[in-house]
């Protein structure tokens, strides 16, 4: 969003505190649990040497040639393969799938993903229509994974409950999941508020407050990092979640959907941030 949604979902950290930072984990839906995410979610996969995964605009603007996008409602799990997508995303790609189908990750109850690789109508009526850009080519400059990177910014809370900029514009690190540390993990589309073990509950607070000042904030004008300009502050269908470290396998939830392969946030998943 990450073990998925980057992306978001920290979204990519998560193996001290998301186990994966990945937006995929064992979700444990209660019947009277309210989802925490959005009702239309649109992951992209996409990268050369890591794969980052990550939340973008549910419209099919957002869809390219050039990675491998997974469409989640409540009920249907759809995967459409971009031509110039590569191994390595349509295989992060599927896997993903298979978690959220086995598991009902995401709140998402469908048993198996429907392949569109042809985009077929309901598929782009839940995008809002259109047809998706396909004369979008692929960066050869830089790795994409490195590109997006550029927009990763994380925040602690101090403990005379300031915020501090641990790391802007880089990959997160497994290193930051601290069991005194809160953390704010702002992916753009994502944002994470993460609290160790051993964490003050009023930090937690407190970077739960900051995590909404930031739908203020300006992200990218690039309309390609996320399917739409991000200039006056974040859209609906951004993803807000706080994350608990140091709870037991088996109650385990879902954390975010943002993520790049080589480092994770773990955690229980605590509802919206």
């Amino acid at each position: 969003m990450g073990r998925y949604i980057q992306h978001i979902a920290v979204v990519e950290l998560h193996k001290a505190a998301v186990e994966d930072y990945s937006v995929v984990k064992n979700t444990l839906k209660r019947v009277d649990e309210v989802s925490p995410y959005p009702p239309l979610m649109l992951i992209r996969v996409a990268g050369e040497k890591r794969v980052d995964v990550r939340l973008v605009a549910p419209l099919t603007t957002s869809v390219h040639q050039n990675a491998v996008f997974i469409l989640v409602t409540p009920s249907k799990l759809y995967k459409y393969e971009g031509q110039n997508s590569n191994i390595l995303e349509k295989t992060k790609a599927t896997q993903i799938c298979i978690q959220i189908t086995t598991k009902s990750d995401l709140f998402c109850s469908a048993v198996r993903a429907e392949n569109v690789s042809d985009c077929p109508e309901d598929f782009l009526s839940l995008l809002g229509g259109g047809e998706p850009d396909f004369t979008v080519m692929r960066n050869t400059i830089e790795p994409f994974e490195n590109v997006i990177a550029k927009t990763n910014l994380v925040l602690r809370v101090t403990d005379d409950y300031k915020l501090q900029s641990v790391v802007k514009g880089e990959h997160p690190r497994f290193a930051f999941l601290q069991p005194k540390e809160t953390l704010i993990f702002d992916f753009g589309s994502e944002v994470y508020v993460w609290s160790g073990r051993n964490a003050r509950k009023t930090s937690g607070r407190y970077a739960v407050e900051y995590a909404q000042q930031l739908k203020t904030k300006r992200v990218t004008l690039d309309s390609s990092l996320f399917g739409v300009e991000m200039s006056d502050g974040r859209a609906p269908w951004i993803l807000y979640l706080r994350i608990f470290q140091g709870v037991q396998p088996d109650e385990e939830k879902s954390g975010g959907v943002s993520r790049s392969d080589n480092g994770r946030v773990r955690g229980r998943r605590g509802g919206r941030a």
